[in-house]
């Protein structure tokens, strides 16, 4: 879940409005790349490996405050403020390869906007840790 607890709306959509944030795909699809980093470390905090997920859609998934003001954005153009996106494990373009990992109990850090690229508050609440267990 990426909430937008700032004081504007989120409207980053589209190369054509921030085409400095955009880059295309293979198949020629814009896509945001500094949207999340996964990065997965050992007991001993070294950094095993990691990932990225890709943006190209953000949308107002859920109400995040107890009385968000009235949505501004609609389909793809952002996260208004008092809500947030989501992004569950079943959605494509976000995951981690363990491949060669080994088994054993790990920390999952997912970080948001994690180039800082996006205009911020604060950056500092832009990420969280998850304890994972490999079998």
């Amino acid at each position: 879940v990426i909430g937008n607890i700032g004081t504007a709306p989120l409207n980053y959509v589209g190369p054509e409005n921030h085409p400095d944030l955009w880059v295309m795909t293979a198949l020629g699809q814009p896509r945001f790349g500094g949207w999340t980093l996964f990065e997965l470390f050992d007991a001993e905090g070294e950094l095993v490996t990691n990932g990225r997920k890709s943006s190209f859609c953000m949308v107002n998934s859920m109400p995040i405050a107890p009385d968000p003001p009235p949505t501004t954005l609609n389909g793809c153009d952002g996260i208004d403020v008092g809500y947030a996106d989501v992004y569950g494990s079943g959605l494509q373009c976000q995951f981690l390869d363990v491949t060669g990992v080994l088994p054993g109990a790990y920390t999952l850090r997912i970080t948001t906007n994690f180039m800082q690229q996006i205009p911020e508050l604060d950056y500092t609440n832009n990420s969280a840790d998850i304890p994972v267990l490999i079998p």
